[in-house]
């Protein structure tokens, strides 16, 4: 059976969902051939994303007496031949995209004493390019490639 060109995933923003994203996801890509360390460096980019999607992002905040049930939109495509996958993630945002721009590309290490503050330093660190952009009024989208 030939692999799937693309995966859509619609999910709630709750991190115990995160979990199962993580594994459908990977079963995608390995599909599609991807190397194992390229593999695991997308995955925990992947989850990070997703965890601060949720924590903080507010994608948990559906407005009151709305019948949306999805906080999260996640969308890839790999492609065996060029060796790469591309993503996105599309979730609700207090944020706008250049002010969440400015925190994932901030250089230098995380406050190492601290438990928190780590999840965008390892995604950047994990992905090969990444934008941000503000959607449909009340969303962000986050933007990455992966080669292998």
């Amino acid at each position: 059976m030939p692999a799937r060109p693309n995966l859509r995933l619609s999910f709630a923003a709750d991190l115990r969902i995160v979990p199962k994203v993580r594994r459908r996801v990977e079963e995608y890509l390995r599909e599609h051939g991807i190397g194992e360390r390229a593999l695991e460096e997308f995955i925990l980019a992947l989850d990070e994303l997703c965890n601060n999607a949720i924590e903080h992002g507010g994608a948990d905040a559906v407005p009151e007496g709305s019948d949306e049930k999805v906080g999260c939109l996640l969308l890839l495509r790999a492609d065996a031949q060029r060796s790469e996958v591309v993503a996105s993630l599309r979730s609700r945002g207090h944020l706008a995209a250049n002010e969440l721009a400015a925190m994932m590309e901030a250089t230098g290490l995380p406050d190492l004493e601290s438990e928190r503050g780590r999840g965008l330093f390892l995604f950047r660190a994990m992905v090969d390019a990444f934008e941000v952009a503000n959607v449909d009024d009340d969303k962000l989208e986050v933007r990455f490639k992966k080669r292998w």
